[in-house]
């Protein structure tokens, strides 16, 4: 499979791509509630006075980022270290883009934020998104390629491009690619856990997707 090819002709057509069962993952929500629990005994001021600026009904608990009503963020791409699968997840995609860089030691991961790419691979993970009530996320963009793995539940994407609107329902282990021309919406029937993976915007081809 390449997926370069794929992505690439999507994003000329300003469409998505959704591939079924991707990448399965393994761990429970339990996993995921013990790795929020670590989260929340980080010490990050940064976080705290970055928080200040986004006005209400956005918290900080440690680590993590909170939307209500109970959306989590996390702020580590280093989300191996408590679910070691997910760099197999990230050798996969990469691979499967032509990419077979070591990113372990990425300085993309070296910070919360801010962060950039010093191993050439394309696909880095921002990090874990835990959504455990009743969130929508409306309309927006994001300034690079991505693609979301949904891990645990459901979750449904409205992918809005230059010629269709197409709303894509996200079982576990599925990939959805949307290109950085595309607006997307999204929200879910119950809780739900997911990998956001961006493409590097210093990569030249990331201006291809």
């Amino acid at each position: 499979m390449n997926l370069l090819l794929e992505f690439k002709e999507a994003a000329i057509n300003e469409e998505a791509v959704l591939i079924k069962d991707y990448f399965k993952t393994e761990f429970t929500w339990q996993n995921v509630l013990d790795f929020v629990y670590d989260q929340t005994k980080i010490n990050n001021p940064d976080l705290e006075s970055k928080n200040k600026e986004q006005g209400p009904g956005v918290d900080t608990y440690g680590n993590i980022l909170a939307q209500k009503p109970m959306w989590l963020a996390p702020q580590t791409g280093l989300v191996w270290e408590h679910f070691p699968e997910m760099k197999d997840f990230l050798v996969k995609i990469n691979k499967e883009s032509g990419f077979n860089a070591d990113f372990s030691n990425c300085n993309y991961y070296k910070e919360w934020d801010a962060r950039g790419c010093t191993c050439g691979a394309l696909w880095h993970t921002e990090g874990i998104k835990v959504s455990l009530g009743e969130k929508s996320v409306g309309e927006h963009s994001d300034p690079w390629p991505a693609c979301y793995l949904q891990s645990i539940g459901t979750s449904f994407w409205e992918i809005k491009g230059k010629n269709s609107t197409t709303t894509y329902e996200l079982k576990e282990g599925d990939l959805l690619f949307f290109p950085k021309k595309t607006t997307h919406r999204v929200w879910a029937p119950g809780p739900r856990t997911g990998f956001l993976v961006n493409a590097d915007r210093n990569n030249p081809i990331a201006d291809d997707l």
